[in-house]
């Protein structure tokens, strides 16, 4: 039988989620360790020691401690469940899906648990697992209440994220331990939206759910769908939400999100003076040869080398450069099922062997700098920036230089041309790939809204971190602005 707490046991208890609750933690995890000291078969008691521990980074104690809960009430769902998340949180996933399923049985009503165990099944390779524990959690509860912690919000936010296509893993934190993660599809308000500061409606858009409901009581929506390759259902059901609530104010509307994917964002920008967009063709994997694909290519005036990459995909993933006819093969082999963007493969430098990617993100139609990397491999990408720029000084003087005035760095001509694309693109918030030719033409990269905003750089590259502020702080004085909230603190 388990053991509940009275009398002492449950002031104790009381006091210590008092004490966690208002942030002294040292007091807390002394409650509850001179709790157990007293019931030692307190399963309530080592669960809310668990859950503390797990909150400090503490992974191998809270690990301990959700163990002796599960020893003192094996049906306790809330103790089995911080076991698993701790154990997913460590890498060791086979324990941790041993722990979620047997919480996810006895309380399928978790979404917390539902979303751990899909991202547990998903880095076990059990795909279709994974996805219909998402589909059912989702089914069962698409909306998570984020209130603030303290105090007042300045506003509240329905925050949209589509399902259709997205799946939960286990990304990597930078303190080497795993995080639950929403991949692909959407892009992160992490560092966009202060912690503490907004009320939070998240919603997760899987078929035609978000029709079927009432919306929370919300100042502003923020449409995060940001991929219209992997979630164009559930950007049509956004729309047709909106359509039905016409006076909710929306950041990214998802008819806007909807013409950013790579191949129409090439016919939208391919005859515009001063810019220069790479040859992008959707190939399907269906009769798709290694001579179909070189005479599509050469239809539209490419050859050899050219860029290949997944539909769906950011970053390096699946992203590689055809230079000849065997490396084609056996890339469609491996891709053999997917659909791929063709990409023009062209030779920008800034010197010789040098390559230049700048970035910057457009907030409420302001332009605001986030990096400009140099690199001796054309596929520039933020894991290099240690091993290169690190170590010469005028890489490290001209990033510096493009941040503190970007529109000087790259000309009036290339600044004026990038305005014009803003205008084009029509979204609230997206960001511009890009580097900038001799004379003044921009070759633009990519550009939508599936990129993250982080400080990641900024560790090391500490001159970095004001321009990272200012991009918070233009993001949620947009949110603010659209909520009507300008005027509060």
């Amino acid at each position: 039988m388990t053991e509940t707490p009275t009398g002492l046991a449950a002031r104790l208890l009381e006091a210590a989620r008092l004490h966690r609750r208002e942030g002294h933690g040292r007091r807390a995890e002394w409650l509850y360790r001179g709790l157990l000291a007293l019931r030692p078969g307190l399963a309530e008691g080592w669960r809310g020691l668990g859950d503390f521990l797990a909150g400090e980074g503490r992974l191998k104690e809270a690990t301990v401690a959700f163990h002796r809960a599960t020893e003192a009430a094996p049906d306790d769902a809330r103790a089995l469940a911080g076991l698993g998340r701790v154990l997913a949180r460590l890498d060791e996933t086979a324990a941790a899906r041993t722990a979620l399923e047997r919480a996810w049985i006895l309380d399928p009503d978790d979404a917390e648990t539902g979303r751990w165990l899909s991202a547990v099944l998903r880095r076990l390779r059990c795909k279709g697992e994974a996805r219909r524990v998402l589909e059912e959690t989702v089914s069962r509860h698409p909306l998570t209440p984020k209130p603030v912690a303290k105090g007042a919000a300045r506003a509240s936010i329905l925050r949209l994220r589509g399902v259709e296509g997205a799946f939960y893993t286990l990304g990597l934190s930078g303190n080497g331990e795993r995080k639950l993660k929403l991949s692909t599809g959407n892009f992160s308000t992490t560092y966009l939206l202060r912690s503490g500061t907004f009320d939070v409606w998240e919603y997760l858009v899987l078929e035609d759910n978000l029709l079927g409901d009432a919306p929370p009581e919300a100042d502003v929506v923020i449409n995060s769908i940001a991929d219209p390759d992997v979630e164009a259902a559930s950007l049509e059901t956004v729309a047709a939400f909106l359509e039905r609530h016409p006076k909710l104010p929306v950041i990214n509307r998802p008819e806007a999100v909807l013409e950013t994917a790579r191949d129409e964002n090439w016919q939208r920008l391919k005859d515009r003076d001063g810019l220069v967009f790479p040859v992008t063709l959707r190939l399907g994997p269906e009769g798709r040869s290694a001579d179909s694909v070189l005479e599509a290519a050469a239809a539209q005036g490419v050859g050899l080398p050219f860029l290949m990459r997944r539909t769906g995909t950011q970053t390096g993933r699946s992203f590689e450069r055809i230079d000849d006819r065997a490396a084609l093969e056996a890339y469609l082999g491996r891709q053999a099922k997917a659909e791929l963007y063709l990409i023009q493969y062209l030779e920008e430098t800034v010197a010789d062997g040098l390559f230049r990617k700048m970035r910057l993100f457009c907030i409420d139609g302001t332009f605001f700098p986030v990096v400009c990397h140099t690199d001796d491999t054309w596929n520039v990408h933020g894991t290099n920036r240690l091993t290169m720029m690190k170590g010469h000084d005028w890489m490290v003087a001209d990033e510096e230089a493009f941040m503190a005035d970007p529109r000087a760095f790259i000309g009036e001509r290339a600044w004026t041309t990038l305005e014009g694309l803003r205008d084009v693109i029509g979204l609230d918030y997206f960001a511009v790939d890009f580097t900038v030719r001799r004379d003044g033409t921009v070759v633009v990269y990519e550009t939508n809204a599936a990129v993250r905003h982080a400080f990641d750089h900024a560790r090391n590259f500490a001159y970095l971190t004001p321009y990272m502020e200012a991009v918070t702080q233009a993001f949620e004085a947009m949110v603010l602005e659209r909520a009507g909230k300008t005027g509060a603190p």
